[in-house]
């Protein structure tokens, strides 16, 4: 979690003035309070340019392998992608996603995940 939050750090997406430090909740991982936050106080915003979505993956190495693909199966592939690439830049973030979750939606998501990544490249 150290390495994440130095990499939003670099980034200047957070400081020592930011009012929340990652930590380990009941839930698992999340943001702890450091002070009193204020009503409408903004904790921690990501920039659009962190954001991994369509535009990310159209600049990305891959970009034609997902020509004419759904959105959702082109970010997909390239989080799978990235997650594989150990000088990936995104590395930080894919390091601190869980690896299983009980969550139904989980599985349903990675089921069809599986079976579309089983049809697409067939």
């Amino acid at each position: 979690m150290q390495t994440f939050w130095q990499w939003l750090s670099d980034l200047g997406v957070v400081s020592s003035k930011t009012p929340a430090k990652p930590g380990v909740v009941p839930q698992g991982l999340g943001l702890v309070a450091q002070r009193d936050i204020s009503r409408n106080e903004v904790v921690l915003e990501m920039p659009k340019k962190l954001w991994i979505n369509l535009d990310v993956v159209s600049a990305s190495e891959i970009r034609n392998v997902c020509s004419g693909a759904k959105p959702w199966v082109s970010v997909a592939l390239f989080l799978v992608r990235e997650k594989l690439n150990e000088d990936s830049t995104w590395r930080p973030y894919l390091e601190v996603l869980p690896e299983s979750t009980n969550s139904s939606f989980f599985w349903r998501v990675w089921f069809g995940f599986f079976f579309l990544l089983e049809w697409f490249f067939d």
